[in-house]
C-alpha cells in the first residue's frame, strides 16, 4: 500500500511541477512580449519627436525650396557643384550633396559631364 501511495505523490509532485513550469514559461513569455512592445513603442516615439523636430527647425531657417536644372561641365564634381549652388537653408555641405543625390536618384558621387541634374535650393 505504502508503494501505491508513494507512487500518487510522485505522479501528483511531478504533476505540479510540470504544470508550475509551463505557467512560468507563459509568465516569461508574456514578459518579454509585454518589453518588446514598450522597447517598439519607444523607438516610435523618439522617432516621431526627433523627425518633428527636425522638420521645424528646417522650415524655420529656410524659405520655400525650389528646384533648378543644372548642366554638368567637364571636370563638375557634386561637391564643386554643391559649394557653387547650395544656400542657407542647408547646415552642412555634406547634407546638401546627400540631398542631390536623392533627388536624382544617384547612387554614388560619379556624374558625367552634357547631363543635367537638379539641384534645390531655398529662398
Amino acid at each position: 500500500m505504502d508503494h501505491l501511495k508513494y507512487s500518487f505523490r510522485k505522479r501528483r509532485y511531478l504533476k505540479r511541477r510540470a504544470d508550475n513550469k509551463f505557467y512560468i514559461k507563459r509568465q516569461n513569455i508574456k514578459r518579454l512580449i509585454l518589453l518588446a512592445a514598450c522597447l517598439v513603442t519607444a523607438l516610435l516615439i523618439f522617432i516621431f519627436i526627433r523627425t518633428t523636430v527636425s522638420t521645424q527647425a528646417g522650415q524655420e531657417s529656410a524659405g520655400e525650396k525650389y528646384y533648378r536644372s543644372v548642366t554638368i561641365k567637364k571636370g563638375d564634381t557634386l561637391w564643386s557643384i554643391a559649394e557653387e549652388y547650395i544656400s542657407d537653408g542647408y547646415s552642412d555641405i555634406n547634407d546638401y550633396i546627400k540631398d542631390v543625390k536623392r533627388i536624382n536618384g544617384l547612387s554614388s558621387d560619379r556624374i558625367t559631364a552634357g547631363c543635367n541634374i537638379i539641384i534645390p535650393y531655398y529662398e
